[in-house]
């Protein structure tokens, strides 16, 4: 995972990676989700799912459950294809969609377009979730390897971590 450092923006490069939240340790509640990650600014998040995918997000808002979407253009989505080479969608600027959670989930790069999907998006339970095309980061759907497709695929979740950065 730390080829992702060389994507970061210039003020994280050098930064320590800091867990603040999985699964094992944290269980599968979005409140203590929100508790673990209240005021902090810039989180990664990486999925693994059951089939063995690794794939999830650059966000660089607060992750709030009491406002509407946060974050900003610096932010980026990515999956690992043959869970080796890094295949990475930065924002766009298409849509400011960038990430919102509240009691239902988790959603990377919304969309009101019904062309159109989410990024990600993690049930409020973390046990799965769905992915998507979405034109905040005009991705392709991270949770299969199938090159340049637009279509929605659901995973169930195995892994689901939160990491932020000794600043």
């Amino acid at each position: 995972m730390l080829v992702l450092n060389y994507h970061m923006p210039a003020h994280l490069r050098m930064c320590n990676w800091k867990l603040l939240y999985t699964l094992d340790r944290d269980g599968y509640s979005y409140l203590n989700f929100f508790e673990r990650l209240s005021g902090v600014d810039e989180t990664i998040l990486i999925v693994e799912d059951t089939m063995g995918h690794k794939f999830g997000a650059l966000c660089t808002g607060t992750w709030n459950e009491k406002r509407g979407f946060q974050g900003d253009g610096c932010s980026w989505v990515f999956t690992f294809h043959d869970s080796e080479d890094l295949k990475l969608w930065p924002a766009t600027g298409l849509h400011e969609m960038y990430q919102h959670g509240d009691s239902h989930g988790l959603i990377i790069g919304g969309s009101d377009d019904k062309k159109h999907h989410s990024a990600l998006v993690i049930m409020n339970d973390f046990s799965g979730g769905h992915s998507g095309h979405s034109l905040t980061y005009d991705n392709e759907v991270l949770c299969f390897h199938n090159p340049g497709s637009s279509e929605c695929a659901d995973f169930k979740v195995l892994r689901f971590e939160v990491w932020s950065f000794d600043i």
